[in-house]
């Protein structure tokens, strides 16, 4: 092939290089549009503008935000704008969505590092017709931030026609003519047309376009098998020296060629081995189902975050944090591999913006073991511990894991983010940057994935696809309701649980347990001070110490990740946590403003369902949430009555649980998340125009719990058999809270039915007094006045004190126990027991006191959502508990106390020859309290505002 035809090809690729980048970034119709944006700083040719093109997805790479990325291509001058805020809008987002689509070029969309720097060397040679070298290498450093010496020698040698420097063919001539001479001879020749028989070896697909590297190829093979061929022939010293001559002067001009070649194209002529093929297949295989869902640019956190004050993480990343209790993860988003990381405390989130700062200094750690690959990323730190080190495992037993740890390696950077989760349960951006990986990291990073997809998939492409587009409706339920145990289970920080997770020592969940209760003291402590105005800024470090210890024991005790188990061992390991064949929970999880369900039951064909509800207005449940909690009862049974949107839409998703439950189920367990977590999903009307049936009216039990493993530790061990404990406070004293008539008179009633119990009243009632009390006993009432606050850790049990700091029992106190594993059932028979008034949008299903009590293994717990009452608590106190008193579960129990109310049971006269819980209830009240029917009729107890506030949670059965 002659100089002009190879030089023609080359030019021919180029341009379609330059034309595809500035097709696929501006996109059609675009161009005319924009050509007034680009200057002549660079250049004044399609090249040019490709480059400023390559150089925006480029920093998009390395996380710079789209503000960032205009003032660079302003303050360079390499574009004409009014301001900068136009030039984002117009140019730098639409390009840097384009290059997340689709990448720099369709044919390596994942390649968006190398692909810019193929253009800038490109660029490098056109601009050496017309400036020196030293200006090109200063418009390297000033507009293209090359600062890397090498890297800028390197480049400034690239030449506009590199074919002008390559040696002749060997096999035609040679410098001296010596070698050429002797490659004619006969048996030389033959030798020579035998080997090349044998050539082209394997070379890389891109080459099937670029015979011109094909001929450089063949020129190279043909100097290495003569070497070896004049190696083995004797010859007198003059012509050998002639023949090195020769091999001397044509090895100084290749070396002189490659150097004035593109990086990319000197890659491209060496041979490739069947790994690179099979990597570049199962590369481009997934080209059309490029995975970059997002609209807006904000969708990625940017380097920009980390100097702005703290804000909303995306909702895509809340959902992995809060829908999936994510904490370290990895997905590719398009062409850029991410890292996600999540800190919880002051101390690691200063660690880890320490971290994005010196991203030029990352130490990664590589580690395989039972087909998971683990890569770790050190974080220095001066604890005793040691350094922190995030890690992101990548199962190989999965096609999806092991090609998107082959995608790690060819794209050869990663974007790291760190986001923090605060006290409160909020998620909020710190930042992101990205950094190359070692070269040594990246070949053993492709070397394990190669082999783990060779073999999962073969070379069968399509089945490669397949993992990606096609999926069964079993693995997505079971995956779904997996992912709900995982998040939700990460709120209770596993707590409960005795034995430590695969690869933890006891030592170490000790630990781990240990600054658990540490956190929750320190807390109470601090909401004691705040409550009494005597906040010091000791008992706040004191905390944070607390907080960033019991992070440490967690990450410890956290265990690696362990290969699963197969699908029908995970479901049936999980269906055996359910009661019995009749029984069926469900989680609820919102992801992306959309409600779904996942229903588990023992049914044979149905076993797992997931079921899609509605999209959810997570704000105006809010408000409705705070309309129900906050209002008055009038207020609220109004509220019920006149037309509102927020509970129409809580009537679809009660309606939605009815519906995704197998039929045949008579025990329902509801796990919602917030803001569901709030509202009466067992009690609200279906169809309000067709009469008051509720998701309560469809099954003959209806509790809540967080999840289905907790449910399983509950259900395990012996209880006590103590005797019950009856705690009543009227709130006399205490700043703020009127006294109450009804718990005096609630535990007179509670100690008729438990002739054993233990009772503690007002002045008695102190929370040491109830703490210690409590531990042994099967059966415990509390009655009284509950406080609720913003925050969520202020909230608890009004009971006697001097103050309201020292009176509050709240969820610190209780989780700073370590086990309140007797009590068999807890009522908490104040207003709002599980209700809270902040809006944090944390996983956490059970945020107010109950959920404590729950975390420390109290086997069932009823509570309130919201004011009740103080009539109406009286009753369903004293109804709960004879049901319980004469034989029946605390679900029966539950049951019976809000059908009482729900159908205005005190309207009758209950007369029997043996005692029923609803004769006790209203013997007792017509001699205690005469006036209880006329103080329920005024308030019609036959509305939800009423009955509705009480749930219950647990093992209730």
């Amino acid at each position: 092939m002659d100089f002009d035809a190879m030089c023609d090809i080359r030019d021919a690729w180029a341009s379609a290089e330059v034309e595809q980048v500035i097709e696929g970034l501006l996109g059609p119709g675009r161009r005319e549009a924009l050509n007034r944006l680009f200057s002549f700083r660079a250049g004044s040719g399609d090249m040019a503008k490709a480059l400023i093109l390559a150089y925006i997805a480029f920093r998009d790479l390395h996380a710079d935000g789209p503000e960032e990325i205009a003032e660079r291509l302003l303050t360079r001058r390499l574009v004409f704008s009014p301001d900068r805020e136009t030039l984002v809008h117009s140019l730098v987002e639409p390009v840097t969505q384009a290059a997340r689509s689709g990448g720099i070029n369709p044919t390596a969309w994942w390649d968006v590092g190398e692909r810019y720097e193929l253009l800038l060397e490109l660029w490098v040679g056109e601009q050496s017709l017309l400036h020196s070298p030293e200006e090109i290498r200063q418009d390297l450093i000033e507009l293209w931030d090359v600062h890397d010496e090498p890297a800028l020698d390197a480049m400034i040698k690239n030449a506009y026609t590199p074919y002008a420097f390559l040696p002749e063919d060997l096999l035609d001539v040679s410098p001296t003519g010596r070698l050429a001479l002797i490659t004619q001879l006969g048996p030389i020749r033959q030798a020579l047309e035998q080997a090349l028989e044998k050539w082209p070896l394997a070379y890389h697909p891109i080459c099937a376009d670029r015979t011109d590297l094909i001929e450089v190829a063949r020129r190279v093979h043909v100097r290495r098998l003569l070497g070896e061929l004049m190696a083995r022939i004797p010859m007198e010293g003059d012509l050998r020296e002639a023949v090195n001559q020769d091999f001397r002067s044509w090895d100084q001009r290749l070396e002189q060629f490659v150097m004035s070649m593109t990086g990319f194209e000197v890659n491209l002529i060496s041979e490739v081995d069947e790994d690179s093929l099979y990597r570049y297949q199962a590369l481009t295989a997934l080209s059309d189902i490029i995975q970059y869902d997002f609209q807006i640019t904000e969708a990625l956190p940017t380097r920009d975050d980390l100097a702005s004050q703290p804000h909303a993480a995306p909702q895509w990343i809340v959902d992995h944090v809060i829908a999936e209790g994510a904490r370290n993860w990895h997905r590719w988003v398009g062409p850029y591999p991410i890292w996600l990381t999540t800190a919880e405390t002051a101390l690691h989130e200063a660690l880890l913006r320490n971290l994005l700062k010196n991203n030029d200094r990352w130490e990664f750690g590589f580690s395989s073991d039972a087909g998971i690959v683990h890569l770790s990323l050190f974080v220095p730190d001066d604890c005793e511990d040691g350094d922190l080190r995030l890690t992101f495992s990548y199962p190989l037993a999965r096609v999806e894991h092991s090609w998107e740890l082959l995608h790690l390696g060819a794209a050869g950077y990663i974007r790291l983010t760190v986001l923090r989760l605060t006290d409160q349960g909020e998620v909020t951006t710190v930042g992101a940057v990205a950094a190359r990986l070692p070269h040594e990291l990246r070949l053993r990073v492709q070397a394990e994935a190669t082999r783990a997809l060779r073999a999962l998939v073969g070379d069968d492409m399509d089945a490669l696809k397949e993992a990606f587009t096609n999926y069964d409706p079993a693995i997505i339920s079971m995956n779904a309701f997996e992912v709900c145990e995982n998040a939700k289970a990460e709120d209770l920080l596993d707590e409960l649980i005795s034995t430590p997770p695969t690869g933890v020592t006891a030592q170490q969940w000790s630990r781990f347990q240990n600054a658990s209760r540490l956190v929750a003291k320190a807390r109470a402590e601090l909401v004691e001070a705040r409550l009494d105005g005597c906040e010091t800024a000791a008992l706040t470090v004191s905390l944070a110490n607390a907080i960033e210890e019991r992070q440490r024991a967690r990450e410890v005790a956290r265990g690696r990740y362990q290969q699963r188990a197969p699908l029908d061992d995970r479901l049936a390991a999980l269906a055996a946590l359910l009661p019995d064949d009749q029984t069926s929970f469900v989680h609820l999880t919102i992801v992306n403003g959309a409600l779904y369900a996942v229903a588990l039951s023992r049914q044979e064909s149905h076993p797992l369902v997931e079921m899609y509800i509605l999209d959810v207005p997570v704000r105006q449940l809010h408000k409705l949430g705070i309309a129900w909690a906050s209002g008055n009862l009038r207020d609220r049974a109004e509220l019920d009555h006149r037309e509102n949107d927020g509970l129409a839409i809580l009537r679809d998703i009660a309606g939605g649980i009815v519906t995704s439950v197998p039929i045949g189920t008579k025990r329902l367990i509801l796990s919602p998340v917030p803001p569901l977590d709030q509202l009466p999903l067992h009690a609200v009307a279906l169809h309000p125009d067709r009469g008051d049936i509720c998701v309560l009216d469809h099954f003959d039990e209806v509790v809540y719990a967080p999840t289905l493993d907790l449910i399983g530790h509950l259900s395990e061990g012996r209880r006590s058999s103590g005797p019950p404990v009856l705690v009543s406070f009227s709130g006399s004293g205490v700043p703020g809270f009127e006294p109450l008539r009804g718990p005096e008179l609630e535990t007179l009633a509670l100690a008729r039915l438990y002739p054993d119990a233990r009772t503690i009243t007002e002045q008695a009632a102190t929370r040491d007094s109830a703490m210690q009390a409590v531990i042994s006993s099967r059966i415990v009432n509390v009655s009284g006045h509950a406080f609720s606050d913003s925050d969520r850790w202020s909230s608890g049990l009004v009971l006697a004190g001097a103050s309201l700091g020292k009176s509050l029992l709240t969820a610190g106190h209780v989780l700073a126990h370590p086990n309140f594993g007797n009590i068999r059932l807890l009522t908490l028979n104040a207003c709002r027991t599980a209700g809270i008034a902040s809006r944090t949008s944390s996983v956490q299903t059970l945020r107010g006191i109950d959920g404590a009590f729950l975390a420390r293994g109290v086997r069932s717990v009823v509570s309130t959502l919201w004011e009740v009452y103080d009539p109406c608590a009286l009753v369903f106190s004293i109804l709960l508990h004879a049901s319980v008193a004469m034989g029946e579960s605390p679900s029966k129990g539950y049951q019976r106390a809000v059908g009482y109310l729900r159908n205005s049971g005190w309207k009758n006269l209950y007369v029997s020859t043996g005692e029923t819980p609803e004769c006790f209830v209203q013997d007792f009240l017509d001699t205690h309290r005469p006036q209880w029917r006329t103080e329920l009729e005024t308030y019609g107890t036959d509305h939800v505002a009423i009955w509705g506030a009480f749930k219950i949670t647990g093992v209730a059965w």
